[in-house]
């Protein structure tokens, strides 16, 4: 489930209960027409797991995303808040609740 749609740039974030945060191309998307029916299957440019580990046991619950100060600061809704650094995948745990 998506819980989460933000615009950066060209690019819209999306991100939710997965642990996925993914990157699209606004431009792809504007452009997108369906083939047939109205499915139309886009791949994201970018994405990160945000999980306690490389191997991404426990992901995130992605609630809610802001940006602040080149940071995003993600709210999972386990009672975490992590944060990623906005120029690169770099992420790390900042507070449990």
């Amino acid at each position: 489930m998506i819980e989460v749609i933000v615009q950066d740039g060209d690019y819209f974030l999306t991100a939710g209960a997965d642990g996925y945060v993914k990157w699209w191309k606004v431009a792809e998307i504007d452009q997108a027409e369906a083939e047939e029916g109205t499915d139309v299957a886009l791949k994201p440019l970018r994405e990160v797991l945000i999980a306690e580990n490389d191997r991404g046991d426990n992901p995130a619950h992605i609630m809610n995303m802001i940006l602040a100060d080149d940071q995003w600061y993600i709210q999972d809704f386990k009672g975490k808040i992590w944060v990623m650094d906005h120029n690169s995948d770099n992420y790390k745990l900042l507070y449990i609740f």
